[in-house]
Formats: C-alpha cells, sequence, structure tokens
C-alpha cells in the first residue's frame, strides 16, 4: 500500500521553492552524520553475533596464543620489557641504562653509595650485564641462537664486538671490567654533576652520547631480531595470517552495518513514513519531490539509496575508528578486496560527494546534485512552500 500511494499521489510539496544551497548542506550533513551512528549501532550488534561464533572465537583464540609467544620470545631476548601490558619504549630503557652504568661506575670507583645522588639511588638499580638489554642481547642470547637468524653474514655479536661498536667514536673513556665497560670516576662524576644539575654542559655531554650510542645499537638489535630472527618472523608471518583473516570479518561486519544503514534510513524508513523523507528531512521540514511533481517512486527511492550508497560509503572507512580507535589504523589501511583498502574507498567516496555537490551550482534552478538528478528527485523545503501559498492566497 505505502508503494503504491507514494508512486500514484501527487506531491504536496511539488510548488515549493527548492532550498538554500546552505540549508541543503546542512541538511545532508546532518543525513550523513545520523547514518554514521546507526551504523555504528548496527556494526556493534552485528559484531556482538559475530563475536559469539565458534570459528571466531577460536581464531581470537589463536591470535592471542600467537601473539603471547612473541611476546615471550622478545622478553626472552631482553629487547623489551613489558610494564602494565606494554612494551617500555626503547628511550625509557637507554634513559635507564645510562643511570644504572653511572651509579655501577660510582661504586666501582669506590665512591661511597652514600654520595651518590638520590635521583639515582631510589629509582634505578647498578648496570650489570645481567641487566642491559643491549649487552645481554649481542653477548649471550644472539650468540647461543646463532643458527636461527637467516642471513649468513651474522653481523655483531659477541663481546669484543659489542664493545667496539658502542665505545668507538664517543669520544668517552671506559674502564673494562671484566668484559663489561664503565665510565672512569671522572666521567661518572660528571655524569652524576649533570643529573643533580642539568645546566652542568660536560655531563651532559656525556650523559647525551650515552643514551644515544645505547639507544641506536638497541634499535638496530631490534630490528635485526624482528626480521632475521627466524622463530619471530615465523610467529609474525602467522600472526599477520591470522589477523587479516579477522580483519576480513571485521570489514564483512562493517559492510552489512553500512549497507543496512543505508537501507534502514534511505529506504524503510521513508517508505514506513510514507512520505519519502528521512528523519533529519522531517526535522528539518524538507521533502523530494519527483521531477513530474509526483510523490517519490519506489525505484526513485531505490536508486537514490542506492546512489548515496556509493557517495557517503567513507562511513565505512570512519566507522572502525568509533569503535576501536587509533587500532582502526590498519584495518582501514591495508588492502583486501582487490588490492582496494577501506582508505581508497574513502577517497573515492569523498570525490564522488564533492563532484556532486559540485555539479548543483549547474543548475540555478533546481540545484540538484548528481545523485538527485539521477534518480530524477527534487529537494524542496517546506518553509518556502507555506510562504508562497500564503502569498497566493493574499493576491486572491
Amino acid at each position: 500500500m505505502a508503494k503504491q500511494a507514494i508512486n500514484k499521489k501527487d506531491s504536496f510539496y511539488a510548488s515549493a521553492l527548492s532550498p538554500k544551497r546552505g540549508r541543503k548542506f546542512g541538511a545532508f550533513a546532518l543525513d550523513y552524520f545520523v547514518l554514521s551512528i546507526m551504523s555504528v549501532l548496527v556494526f556493534l550488534l552485528v559484531n556482538l553475533i559475530v563475536d559469539a561464533l565458534p570459528s571466531v572465537k577460536a581464531k581470537q583464540t589463536e591470535i592471542g596464543g600467537i601473539q603471547q609467544e612473541m611476546t615471550s620470545l622478545v622478553e626472552e631476548s631482553k629487547l623489551g620489557e613489558v610494564e602494565n601490558g606494554t612494551f617500555l619504549d626503547n628511550k625509557v630503557i637507554s634513559k635507564r641504562y645510562v643511570y644504572g652504568i653511572t651509579y655501577r661506575s660510582l661504586i666501582e670507583n669506590g665512591v661511597e653509595e652514600s654520595n651518590i645522588t638520590s635521583s639515582i639511588t631510589s629509582v634505578y638499580k647498578p648496570m650489570t650485564k645481567e641487566n642491559d638489554n643491549a649487552y645481554f642481547y649481542y653477548t649471550v642470547f644472539k650468540p647461543n641462537h646463532l643458527s636461527n637468524y637467516s642471513e649468513e653474514d651474522k653481523g655483531l655479536f659477541g663481546v669484543q664486538d659489542y664493545q667496539n661498536a658502542f665505545s668507538s667514536d664517543t669520544g668517552i673513556n671506559f674502564l673494562n671490567v671484566d668484559d663489561y665497560l664503565l665510565l672512569n670516576k671522572d666521567n661518572a662524576l660528571k655524569v652524576q654533576n649533570y643529573i643533580l644539575d642539568s645546566a652542568f654542559t660536560p655531563g651532559k655531554a656525556i650523559f647525551t652520547t650515552l643514551e644515544n650510542r645505547y639507544s641506536s645499537l638497541l634499535e638496530d638489535a631490534i630490528a635485526e631480531f624482528q626480521t632475521k630472527y627466524t622463530p619471530y618472523t615465523q610467529k609474525a608471518q602467522e600472526n599477520e595470517a591470522r589477523k587479516s583473516d579477522l580483519y576480513g570479518i571485521r570489514r564483512m561486519e562493517i559492510a552489512i552495518a553500512y549497507s543496512f544503514a543505508i537501507l534502514l534510513h534511505y529506504l524503510l524508513l521513508p517508505l514506513l513514513l510514507k512520505d519519502g523523507r528521512t528523519i533529519t528531512m522531517r526535522a528539518l521540514s524538507l521533502a523530494y519531490c519527483s521531477t513530474d511533481k509526483k510523490a517519490p517512486a519506489f525505484w526513485q527511492l531505490l536508486v537514490h539509496a542506492s546512489l548515496l550508497f556509493v557517495e557517503e560509503s567513507s562511513v565505512m572507512a570512519i566507522l572502525p575508528f568509533f569503535v576501536y580507535g587509533a587500532n582502526a589504523i590498519d584495518l582501514v589501511y591495508l588492502p583486501f578486496l582487490w588490492g582496494i583498502s577501506l582508505l581508497w574507498v574513502f577517497i573515492f567516496s569523498l570525490l564522488f560527494m564533492i563532484l556532486s555537490f559540485v555539479s548543483s551550482f549547474f543548475d540555478k534552478e533546481s540545484k540538484s546534485t548528481t545523485t538527485e538528478f539521477l534518480s530524477h528527485l527534487l529537494l524542496k523545503d517546506g518553509k518556502e512552500f507555506q510562504t508562497v501559498e500564503q502569498q497566493k492566497a493574499e493576491h486572491k
């Protein structure tokens, strides 16, 4: 019945004026916002249902297990330390090294602990072979797992290689205590003075040099571990493959949620309300009529919704950020269908939307966008219609 009524009835808004572009743009922007919220709500529902499926649960458990194994491998190498569920930043570890090596060097050079600033002793521990992350990796872990590195040229490893790489071109005099590099007393005191007074430039130079060199070696070790240590690279490949499968499921959920939101907002509700208008248009007193001054036909609403599916598909790229925040970057950026990512969908949709709106400037009378033109629809302003009718009544 709703379809017949829409097909046959003359439009009540046929003689109304077209809305001003600012008002029209505001209505479309509000429609876009409502569509986005609908998509998010439907996605959350679909996501809840899909995540309850045994196959998806198993996949998530498998990913969690692989990631835990990767974390264990990193912790075993001492290239990373987990604190509060996340790995410590390299800068934190490098800074800790400088404080710790200064602490240890002062003690080894006969300085009483009571004469070492509490800025060091209250927070840090003396640095040793065991708690020095970079030293442990290059002199213990890597030599013991050398056969697991993929390239013939194994690069830097062993005590001598590490000491040469660390001390070369630094201009700092080191002490070698049981195959471990420490600062001499003068340099250690300079660093302590810098810790006490940030304006003490001799100590700052040593502190910065140590921090940068340690950070550089640590970053090189991490890059090497991630690309050449076979047990880790194999787990990383497994993890990426499983994540890709899960991303495929998430994208399917996004497409379903967006499609349903388009169907609901631009087709089902306008049909149920029997006036061809979205909720936004009703609120703003706007309405569509066909170019033959009839109420919108079902096929016109269907074509209009289909075109808007393409024009507003950027919602699919935005939707994940509503739900996952910054963690949605990979989901949006990585390609999936024919090498196309949601990022490219966003760009295409945005260009389509801009061109559609630009076309309205070439139609000065009806101000129709490309989507409206192809749907044979005209947007009318209910408020302007009332003014025109009142003026006609006054002239009679």
